[in-house]
């Protein structure tokens, strides 16, 4: 397949997962992956097809690996996450009818914007 040929064993990884069935390659593009074992994802989102992953194995191999057969290790996209831009906080005043009648009632919150 044209797509997984830009993929090789120099592809910087985005996280890793746990192999929990193992898959022969049945089918073009599929990878091969043993129980038990751990894979480099290289490829979360487009263009893989939905409900598959870009994996590498131990041997450098690459293809798709369903996720059905693999548990994302959170521990490993921790720093991925960590760089999305987070929301910014400000302070709001909640102002209703009964705010106005009795203002020692209003409510200061924090909410991100």
């Amino acid at each position: 397949m044209q797509l997984l040929t830009t993929y090789d064993s120099n592809s910087p990884v985005v996280g890793k997962a746990l192999v929990s069935q193992g898959i022969t390659r049945d089918q073009a593009g599929m990878l091969t992956i043993t129980p038990g074992r751990s894979v480099d994802i290289v490829c979360m989102d487009r263009p893989s097809p939905k409900g598959f992953w870009i994996c590498r194995n131990a041997e450098g191999e690459v293809g798709f690996v369903s996720t059905q057969y693999v548990q994302l290790d959170p521990s490993s996209v921790r720093d991925l996450l960590e760089a999305i831009p987070k929301p910014a906080r400000v302070s709001a005043v909640i102002v209703s009818a009964a705010t106005v009648r009795f203002p020692e009632c209003y409510e200061r919150v924090e909410s991100p914007v």
